[in-house]
């Protein structure tokens, strides 16, 4: 493994605490750092891993961390300052507008301590969180293109596309979205999940439920609101 010994002698400094990187093998023309193998970065997004990364140097000499993107590619972990982890095949990063685009052929698996998400795509808007030196937290995060969520490890939704912030989850979108639990199911317009109250709002709702009678329960309703713990 070859760690910040590259970067100095290839005349790049990095900051105490502001990060850490390693790989296999490098390979630095002075604008753009390619690793390979067992790459590893340590930085105030969190803990990095992938098999190929190629950083991008900032242009600004004065920048607090000295590499202005980073892609990652094939078998990339990610476990986010927030606790959150990620596993994708591709990550690109831009630590100048604190934004990163996940993708994999089959699907990009997000876990935090509230829900699992699973999609093809996911868009993250990371902020700077003040009240912990050098550590980023998510803003704003985007899946689309096929979207399922598992919640309190028994509820599951469907939906074209989900934004969600640490607590809240909303459907995007003129796709309809699916909730289900057990044999029950539901098809709405668009749903808003708070996690923390774990409180499911449905609008335009239409489904059946059996897991609460003796048999089975058909409505329709313009809103529905579910409570877990009641």
């Amino acid at each position: 493994m070859i760690n910040l010994a590259l970067f100095l002698l290839a005349n790049i400094s990095i900051p105490d605490n502001t990060g850490s990187i390693a790989a296999s093998s490098a390979n630095y023309d002075g604008a753009t750092l390619i690793l390979d193998g067992e790459v590893s970065l340590d930085h105030g997004f969190g803990m990095m891993k992938a098999e190929k990364a190629v950083l991008t140097r900032q242009l600004q000499e004065s920048a607090e961390f000295p590499f202005m993107t980073i892609d990652l590619a094939e078998a990339v972990h990610l476990k986010l300052s927030s606790q959150a982890e990620v596993e994708c095949e591709r990550a690109s990063l831009d630590f100048t507008t604190l934004q990163g685009n996940l993708s994999s052929p089959k699907e990009v698996h997000y876990v935090d301590k509230a829900f699992e998400l699973f999609s093809p795509f996911l868009d993250l808007q990371m902020f700077k969180n003040s009240q912990k030196k050098d550590s980023f937290d998510i803003e704003k995060a985007h899946a689309h293109h096929g979207v399922r969520v598992i919640y309190d490890k028994l509820y599951h939704l469907n939906a074209d596309s989900i934004v969600f912030t640490e607590e809240k989850l909303r459907s995007d979108g003129e796709g309809r979205c699916v909730w289900s639990f057990q044999n029950d199911q539901v098809e709405a317009a668009a749903f808003e999940l708070d996690v923390a109250k774990r409180n499911l709002h449905l609008k335009t709702a239409t489904g059946h439920l059996t897991s609460m009678t003796s048999g089975e329960v058909q409505f329709s309703a313009e809103d529905l609101d579910w409570n877990h713990q009641d």
